[in-house]
């Protein structure tokens, strides 16, 4: 794994290699921190901290293949603690999300069913508990394991399945309650 290598040379020193493994994980850190923030500005300082922490800290991760998850739980943090100063937590629009599996020839009339979906779930999905919103976020936007979003919450395994579950479940009835 490319990431392995970048910590064990960053682990050394080597700078450049904290250059490639920002290259390599930017995306990834922006997608959780806007995820929760839903704001561009907000999720780019909480990114450059984030950074600032993996810099400062990488000497403290002592097995470079479990850095995936502990720079989610550097950003997921930070995001949150920045959400809660704000007195805001957001989440990402459906709408904003690339529509997979959509074919050219599908008509107007199918997009806009579709984005008037999306609009609804993605408001509806705003009304979830801030602790099912974050599991949910680390589970189906960013493809993390039951036992990544474990260590990323700081929560056990169990407690992680539980609130997805919960979310899915709250997130159907309230889609379901409200035509969708």
């Amino acid at each position: 794994m490319v990431e392995v290598s970048l910590i064990e040379q960053l682990q050394r020193g080597d700078i450049k290699a904290f250059e490639k493994l920002v290259e390599s994980t930017r995306q990834r850190g922006l997608n959780i921190a806007y995820g929760i923030l839903q704001d561009p500005q907000d999720a780019e300082e909480i990114l450059q901290e984030a950074y600032l922490q993996v810099y400062h800290h990488i000497g403290q991760l002592k097995a470079p293949e479990t850095f995936r998850s502990w720079f989610g739980k550097i950003v997921t943090h930070l995001a949150l603690r920045r959400a809660k100063e704000k007195g805001r937590f957001k989440t990402i629009p459906l709408e904003d999300l690339p529509a997979a599996g959509c074919s050219i020839t599908e008509g107007p009339e199918y997009f806009l069913l579709k984005k008037e979906k999306q609009v609804h779930v993605a408001q509806t999905l705003k009304t979830l508990p801030d602790e099912y919103r974050a599991a949910l976020i680390l589970r189906e936007w960013e493809d993390y394991s039951y036992q990544e979003i474990s260590e990323v919450l700081d929560i056990p395994l169990g407690t992680v399945k539980s609130r997805i579950y919960c979310a899915r479940k709250l997130l159907s009835k309230k889609l379901i309650e409200g035509g969708c």
